[in-house]
């Protein structure tokens, strides 16, 4: 970028940090990635040899320091680095109020939205058994259609390829459906209602379906509402009466190990900004990411 030959610490700053991608590499390092793979994984369309460039430069600055861990090069947030979060977050959250966005083909990518769901997902809301969801794509490009989330034992999976396990939950739409409801966009039970997302399976995981899936952090913070709203992600067997329907969930509670709260309702997930706590590391080996 050509200096803007001022002093004033806007424009020194503006000079580091408002290069191409440079913004959108800070936000990966403050979600949790820590390897090169994890950032590209993040910006799909960065190419690799501008990504090393634009982290030269930031270790540069001081705003990220290399490392080396057991498998390659690491890379982290300096205390520099670590400020920025109040900006980055803020950034983010007055896009999400003020930039509108159409959501249109170009807009659209199937791994960065799984990628960005691996790493919200609330694990502690997840029985310690497995539990997989299948994520069904029909509109988007061929070969990554359809997803799998695999949790056990705490433990979050990405797969691309099936896993061979039985699905608890299958959750099938639009690309864009989903994009928009991860994005705070369109309102999750609205969009089940309508018959534009349809959910298959466990009535207890459906119900939680709120709890699991967080949605995207920035435009949580940006949006009035969240992810999921209020309500079920499925509704009840319209032939069941409501304390049949209660006891069902109980039951169905205790065979998951899971916490009964007494309603069949889902609970909230706990705030949070761009560290979900559940990033690990990218994987692409057997499908898994």
């Amino acid at each position: 970028m050509k200096p803007y030959g001022q002093f004033c610490p806007l424009a020194q700053a503006s000079q580091l940090l408002c290069e191409r991608w440079t913004l959108i590499i800070v936000r990966e390092l403050m979600a949790g990635s820590t390897r090169f793979g994890e950032l590209l994984k993040g910006a799909p369309l960065l190419s690799p040899t501008l990504l090393s460039a634009r982290l030269k430069q930031l270790i540069k600055a001081g705003v990220v320091a290399p490392g080396q861990g057991s498998t390659g090069p690491t890379y982290h947030l300096t205390q520099a680095g670590r400020d920025l979060q109040p900006i980055v977050e803020g950034l983010g959250a007055w896009g999400q109020r003020w930039v509108p966005s159409t959501l249109t083909d170009e807009d659209l990518d199937a791994s960065l939205l799984m990628w960005d769901m691996r790493r919200s997902v609330d694990a502690d809301a997840f029985p310690r058994q497995r539990v997989v969801l299948a994520f069904d794509y029909p509109d988007a490009a061929e070969g990554v259609q359809r997803w799998w989330l695999v949790s056990e034992d705490g433990d979050i999976d990405l797969c691309l390829i099936d896993p061979g396990y039985d699905v608890d939950l299958c959750i099938r739409c639009a690309l864009k459906t989903m994009t928009a409801v991860w994005t705070c966009k369109q309102d999750f039970d609205e969009a089940v209602r309508g018959r534009a997302i349809d959910v298959q399976g466990s009535t207890l995981l459906a119900s939680r379906l709120r709890g699991f899936l967080r949605g995207s952090a920035l435009a949580r913070l940006g949006g009035a509402g969240g992810l999921m709203g209020g309500g079920h992600a499925v509704e009840a067997d319209a032939a069941a009466t409501p304390a049949a329907s209660v006891l069902a969930h109980r039951r169905q509670a205790v065979a998951w190990g899971m916490p009964w709260h007494g309603s069949a309702a889902s609970e909230p997930g706990r705030p949070s900004v761009l560290d979900q706590g559940t990033t690990r590391t990218l994987r692409r080996q057997n499908g898994k990411y």
